[in-house]
């Protein structure tokens, strides 16, 4: 079976979008995910979105795309209060 010129075309397209995808899957979480990962809840991730504290998040339409930097998003320690719970916790 041929595959005519806009099918291989479309095909191609396919596999690099599915490429684009995962890559960008593995690079990039969202809110609920990341309140997930570091064990807060997704209020607080939203809060911290707000206050920009989140390095290099970014929204696309009405989701957040959080950045991972070693598995973890990238926040900036806010000047009041205790030491935050995700500071403290090591990796095993």
């Amino acid at each position: 079976m041929q595959l005519c010129e806009c099918q291989v075309l479309e095909h191609q397209n396919l596999i690099n979008y599915t490429f684009v995808r995962i890559v960008f899957r593995h690079m990039f979480v969202g809110s609920t995910e990341a309140a997930h990962l570091m064990g807060v809840s997704p209020r607080r991730i939203r809060q911290l979105l707000s206050e920009g504290r989140i390095e290099g998040a970014f929204k696309i339409g009405k989701f957040w795309m959080i950045p991972l930097v070693e598995g973890m998003p990238q926040v900036r320690p806010g000047n009041r209060g205790p030491k935050a719970s995700w500071c403290s916790t090591s990796k095993s």
